[in-house]
């Protein structure tokens, strides 16, 4: 089993998470619903297998990372990352550029969808966009061919500012099975 999905999912969220808020010393935590997990490790286990899978020195102990504490509750994976993680982001934050464009685009006052779209153009020429009227969201932007990276973006315009959520590739087909 390879766990570079799980790990590079987590490096990703965790980035996300610094460019939203800013760097934060101490310890944070991030959870994964455990059909999320048997995705990105594309295995089918029970909640006991894949705390027994994720208890791999490779997840717990990773080199980017840090040791990372692991907790299993009805299905909700709870892991707790040190304060190296973060360093470890701060560090490595230049590989997150789209993000950190797209965060801040986001966060400019009158920004619209096609400023939000130029973003997506500005770093791939296979910018996927789909309209998505009359689902929970306006637009659904992603790399074809996973660069700079593989997630589904939904966007939705507000009104007064435009959202997005996240997803991998597996996690949204499995909440808009029909995109």
């Amino acid at each position: 089993m390879t766990y570079e999905n799980l790990v590079q999912n987590m490096i990703d969220m965790l980035a996300e998470q610094q460019l939203k808020l800013g760097y934060a010393a101490g310890t944070f935590r991030l959870y994964y619903p455990l059909q999320s997990l048997n995705r990105l490790l594309h295995v089918q286990l029970d909640e006991e297998g894949m705390l027994s899978a994720l208890s791999d020195r490779s997840v717990s102990e990773n080199e980017r990372i840090g040791p990372v504490a692991i907790e299993a509750n009805h299905g909700r994976f709870c892991f707790s990352f040190p304060s190296t993680a973060q360093d470890y982001i701060q560090t490595h934050m230049g590989e997150h550029a789209f993000l950190r464009e797209l965060i801040q685009t986001l966060s400019r006052e009158g920004t619209t969808m096609d400023d939000v779209l130029a973003v997506f153009f500005r770093h791939s020429d296979s910018v996927v966009v789909e309209s998505k009227t009359g689902e929970d969201f306006d637009v659904l932007a992603y790399f074809a061919d996973g660069k700079p990276d593989a997630y589904r973006y939904c966007l939705t315009d507000e009104g007064c500012h435009i959202i997005y959520h996240r997803f991998t590739a597996d996690d949204y087909h499995d909440f808009y099975p029909e995109g």
